[in-house]
């Protein structure tokens, strides 16, 4: 087996709904439409993490980022992994390349809304040099109540 990281495709729309409603409880998937507003919009871009196999290629894992230029931010608007493949790098991998984005879009700023309870994705952010930002309601009634977790984008100085 092996994983291969690429830009998002349009023909990807299906399996990120899949993982999405595959890997969220009810109360956090999207609607298809609403994903699809998402991924189709102009400061969207996603990347997709890829299992290749022998005749097959599946779509295991997506991040789909929004950049704020006018408030130098980048926010991560989504990030699954289908279960089989946690613990293996591929989220961490994801948002290395929302860090290389965020750079090169010069973003300061990378921010991700955490729904409360999800402790994997707790520990991720943390690791990764994420801290809470505060707290954040969702606009949609049924939401569940999250956490904006920020982290500084470290620029390289050129001396």
């Amino acid at each position: 087996m092996e994983i291969r990281f690429r830009e998002f495709r349009k023909a990807d729309v299906d399996a990120l709904f899949f993982l999405d409603q595959n890997c969220f409880p009810p109360v956090q998937q999207s609607a298809f439409s609403t994903l699809l507003d998402v991924l189709l919009h102009p400061d969207a871009t996603a990347m997709v993490a890829e299992e290749i196999g022998e005749g097959y290629q599946r779509v295991i894992g997506g991040l789909i980022v929004r950049c704020e230029a006018s408030r130098s931010r980048l926010h991560i608007v989504s990030l699954t992994v289908n279960e089989e493949f946690r613990r293996l790098g591929i989220a961490r991998h994801l948002l290395e390349w929302a860090e290389r984005l965020a750079r090169s879009s010069k973003c300061n700023l990378l921010l991700v809304p955490l729904h409360y309870g999800n402790t994997a994705g707790e520990a991720l952010l943390s690791a990764s040099g994420f801290r809470i930002a505060g707290d954040e309601w969702e606009e949609e009634p049924a939401a569940a109540y999250r956490q904006l977790w920020r982290r500084e984008v470290v620029h390289e100085v050129q001396a």
